[in-house]
């Protein structure tokens, strides 16, 4: 499997897929600024086990 970097918040490429993770970081709100600097190639967003509503 190929990977990319692992820092939180920091892309990473696994199988040709641009992913970006913020999982387990206990976020109150979206990071939109970061996403959307990802945009044009960003396929998998992970937000999960977050405190969002």
């Amino acid at each position: 499997m190929e990977t990319g970097p692992s820092t939180p918040g920091g892309p990473a490429v696994v199988l040709g897929l641009q992913r970006l993770s913020f999982a387990y970081q206990g976020l109150l709100e979206i990071p939109y600024d970061t996403i959307l600097q990802q945009h044009d190639t960003l396929e998998v967003l992970d937000l999960s086990y977050n405190l969002l509503d």
